[in-house]
């Protein structure tokens, strides 16, 4: 539609406006991409009997011409007991100690990947210098206007994900004044290496982003004496980015003092949306008692009332500024206590 700027007052009061070649602002790709739709870029909107205020219908449900997804996915891994071989070939004695340390590659690919594109990005695409892909899923009314776009699902590309899964897990027996304590440290770790996901020949790689972080890892710490067992679990979230190329900074904006990421009290201070997040740590603790059929199981879950990582909702998805399926606590510091009985 021919933007304000381009349009001059008709000859006539009631006349159409006039198209102003002058004042054009958009670029000549997008003008020829126009022009390719059957639209005429330099008259659409200028008649003032066009209702421009109308609604884009939208086609949804299933599709006949769709190809089946295919996957394909290879793992290789190594198991190492050092504590093993050091008895088996330096002839010492580790009788109370166990440690066990695993690496795991994973490569999944997913190919012909089924979605469905919103009709925003199906007319972004079709409008794009480099796109046409989905012209054919727009239909326009005869006045020139989009009137319905088909969002029914689509094959569009493929997904990858590639990583190494690393897992820890040390055991050993403490005699202390006559008494034993079982010690068991059990940890593991992923490294994202790659997660990309190409749609219609446009490939993004989230891997270090808010919501796939290039590392999470956790840790737990298990002693048990006779009926008590004391827990103490860790978990870590790294930091990530959105690879966005540029941000609006807005130079009068005021920061507000209790949102992270901005220079307290300088009124004067460059703002940017959140697009990032920091390094995450949660800490649990419990105690658990055991005798004949009874378990009582006492603790505190989010111990240091670590908050979530908050982002700007216009670039990373999430739910009230919070990232969703990256593994954030969103309800703080809670205690519990749990009883069972086993019959």
């Amino acid at each position: 539609m021919v933007p304000e700027s381009a349009r001059l007052p008709g000859a006539n009061l009631g006349d159409p406006e006039v198209y102003d070649p002058n004042e054009e602002s958009r670029t000549p790709e997008l003008l020829a991409a126009c022009t390719a739709q059957g639209v005429d870029p330099t008259s659409l909107g200028l008649d003032p009997d066009q209702d421009q205020d109308y609604t884009i219908e939208v086609l949804s449900g299933g599709a006949q011409e769709l190809d089946p997804e295919t996957s394909r996915s290879w793992t290789a891994g190594v198991v190492l007991e050092p504590l093993a071989a050091l008895e088996s070939f330096g002839g010492l004695s580790f009788d109370r100690a166990g440690l066990q340390l695993s690496a795991t590659y994973f490569d999944i690919l997913v190919e012909d990947a089924i979605t469905e594109v919103d009709r925003q990005n199906i007319l972004d695409e079709c409008l794009a210098p480099d796109g046409g892909t989905l012209c054919s899923r727009i239909f326009r009314d005869s006045d020139g206007f989009v009137g319905v776009v088909d969002e029914s699902p689509l094959n569009v590309g493929r997904d990858t994900s590639v990583g190494v899964d690393f897992n820890m897990l040390f055991t050993y027996e403490l005699e202390l004044a006559g008494e034993f304590i079982d010690i068991s440290l059990d940890g593991a770790a992923s490294w994202l290496l790659e997660q990309q996901f190409e749609q219609l020949g446009v490939v993004d790689d989230n891997a270090g982003e808010t919501e796939s972080p290039d590392w999470t890892a956790r840790i737990n710490l298990l002693l048990s004496w006779e009926d008590f067992r004391f827990n103490w679990f860790t978990r870590f979230i790294q930091g990530g980015e959105e690879n966005a190329t540029s941000f609006d900074d807005n130079p009068t904006c005021t920061p507000e003092p209790n949102f992270p990421n901005t220079a307290l009290g300088d009124p004067m201070e460059l703002c940017r949306p959140v697009y990032f997040t920091t390094d995450y740590w949660t800490h649990n603790a419990s105690i658990a008692y055991s005798r004949d059929t009874w378990t009582v199981n006492v603790g505190v879950r989010n111990v240091f009332n670590r908050e979530p990582e908050l982002v700007d909702s216009a670039g990373v998805t999430s739910i009230r500024n919070v990232p969703i399926g990256v593994g954030y606590d969103v309800l703080g510091r809670t205690a519990f206590i749990n009883v069972a009985k086993t019959f």
